[in-house]
């Protein structure tokens, strides 16, 4: 599907989503790193989302990140950095450690930029709530898109994992088709405990 197809449906879903998570009783915790911008305004913009979010941490330069997580990494864009942040994250801010209501997101990526860099574009998300633990990565194949088309594209897979991990019992008209992507991006499951 090309991306307008992509953008139309998703934009309806997110909204939706939006929606289910501020109706829920589940807290959450985000540490995004390199993207994730429309996640955060999406999340920010809902009125009394406040009972439901614990915060948004987008430590951004290396040195804040470096600070952020107290150590000193050579590869920001990692799985292990993703999955090290959600878990600390969820150990940190969460009270009942039990409780099957607190979930930590972290995502860790590298985008599309007008300077020379390593790597390519990707992401790499881990999901974590006690005892699940949702990893993906998404490489992005097409170098048509932008850095904002990118951001949205990854914005929008981390809104929908939570959903179909968390709140399929609450029903809705989103889609549970977990390949809703547009053409050029590649996702990869790459653990589930």
């Amino acid at each position: 599907m090309d991306y307008d197809q992509f953008y139309k449906r998703s934009t309806k879903e997110i909204v939706d989503i939006i929606q289910k998570i501020n109706l829920s009783e589940t807290k959450f915790i985000f540490t995004l790193l390199g993207s994730c911008q429309r996640l955060s305004k999406w999340i920010l913009d809902k009125e009394g989302i406040s009972k439901n979010l614990v915060g948004i941490y987008m430590p951004y330069s290396k040195d804040a990140i470096n600070e952020f997580m107290q150590i000193d990494t050579k590869n920001y864009v990692s799985e292990q950095v993703a999955t090290n942040l959600a878990k600390a994250n969820y150990l940190k801010f969460n009270n009942d450690k039990t409780s099957i209501n607190f979930i930590s997101t972290a995502v860790s990526s590298s985008l599309k930029t007008n300077r020379l860099k390593r790597g390519k574009d990707r992401s790499y998300i881990t999901i974590f709530s006690g005892n699940n633990i949702y990893k993906y990565k998404i490489d992005f194949i097409s170098k048509n898109y932008t850095r904002s088309i990118q951001d949205f594209i990854i914005s929008y897979f981390v809104l929908k994992q939570l959903y179909l991990h968390y709140y399929p019992q609450l029903g809705s008209n989103i889609s549970i088709d977990n390949n809703f992507l547009p053409d050029g991006v590649k996702v990869t499951n790459i653990d589930k405990i």
